[in-house]
């Protein structure tokens, strides 16, 4: 198969993830309302909730968010193939990664709550349409770029490292939400997660990508010296990297000291994901030694 043919697949895959994920977003903010509503009638119906159709389009949304999480696995794998390297050399491809990476983590840890499942679609999305306002011609990587084991590697651990950083996001504003609820109507809304299952998530998430990160930076001052010569450089995005993963380091600090339900965690698992945006854009305007992007 020629490498213009993968290239294609590549493309269609990624319109076909678009399409399942919006469509399961609509299916899963219909499931959540419709699941509140249900539990309001409940109340006087005495009917369980659990044979409502509400919570059958919740079910559905998650088959489409696994079916846009193959046909995202295909996208990427079939660019790959058609660049014949690790398919996150510029921009257009991490921003697919970064979905994908989002996706995955929030479907391996699906089982504590389904109804981040909207939240979630929605960064998701967001991702994609970014993507979609980037070039996605293939061209040759600049040759920092060419070391096909370290790139795989690194960025891919990264991959892991943001997507696991942008469930937490999702957990830490659900979580805000929940705080102003209560502290507005005396209890918190039955359309969301507790307060003690969102510090859960959010915890989960971290514990998986803050490892993933520290080993980022190893992996990257690795490729440093390989490419450049030097272990490390302050480089802006390697400086950028390093902050991230320290927020990340205060707030499994914070969360040890304050327990559950902290204010402050949530604050910082937020903080977090902007650092982590930041440092995905980096490479549009930092300069320095990641200067590239594709654009």
């Amino acid at each position: 198969m020629s490498s213009e043919t993968l290239a294609l697949l590549s493309l269609y895959g990624y319109f076909a993830a678009g399409a399942a994920l919006a469509v399961g977003l609509l299916l899963a903010w219909a499931g959540l309302v419709g699941g509140e509503l249900a539990r309001t009638s409940s109340q006087t119906t005495r009917m369980s909730t659990l044979r409502t159709p509400s919570w059958s389009a919740m079910g559905m949304a998650s088959g489409l968010g696994w079916l846009g999480l193959l046909t995202l696995t295909a996208s990427i794998t079939a660019r790959g193939l058609a660049a014949g390297r690790p398919p996150y050399a510029n921009q257009y491809e991490f921003a697919i990664a970064f979905a994908w990476g989002i996706l995955a983590i929030y479907l391996l840890l699906r089982r504590t709550s389904t109804t981040l499942l909207p939240a979630v679609l929605t960064l998701v999305l967001g991702m994609l349409l970014y993507a979609g306002t980037l070039p996605s011609e293939i061209t040759p990587p600049v040759p920092a770029l060419q070391n096909r084991l370290i790139l795989a590697l690194h960025v891919g651990c990264a991959v892991v490292a943001y997507g696991a950083n942008g469930v937490a996001f999702v957990a830490a504003c659900l979580f805000l939400m929940q705080l102003i609820i209560r502290r507005r109507t005396g209890e918190t809304s039955r359309r969301l997660p507790n307060l003690s299952a969102l510090d859960d998530i959010g915890y989960r998430a971290v514990m998986l990508g803050f490892p993933m990160l520290g080993t980022v930076l190893l992996l990257g001052s690795w490729w440093s010296w390989v490419a450049w010569g030097s272990y490390w450089s302050w480089d802006p995005k390697q400086s950028a990297t390093l902050a991230t993963w320290l927020l990340y380091g205060a707030y499994l600090h914070t969360r040890t000291l304050r327990e559950r339900q902290g204010l402050l965690s949530a604050l910082l698992l937020i903080a977090g994901f902007g650092s982590t945006l930041l440092t995905y854009l980096g490479n549009l305007f930092f300069g320095g030694l990641h200067s590239y992007s594709g654009l």
